[in-house]
């Protein structure tokens, strides 16, 4: 035991119990990623006459679900 520390053997022991190295793997693959939603892309012609009059105006919209 360190002087004037206290912390007790049982809680050495139950932080040992925690953080043990099987307990960290075992944490670490139970917490794997998940692969993501593939991405659609999905493009719309644009009428030339709205292009010609709106040559400058860039669009682009994102959608959460």
């Amino acid at each position: 035991m360190i002087k004037d520390c206290r912390v007790t053997k049982e809680e050495m022991n139950d932080a040992k119990a925690i953080y043990s190295k099987s307990s960290v793997s075992k944490s670490k693959g139970l917490t794997t990623k998940k692969k993501p939603g593939k991405v659609v892309e999905d493009f719309i012609e644009i009428p030339p006459e709205l292009y010609l009059r709106n040559s400058q105006v860039v669009l682009a919209i994102d959608v959460f679900m």
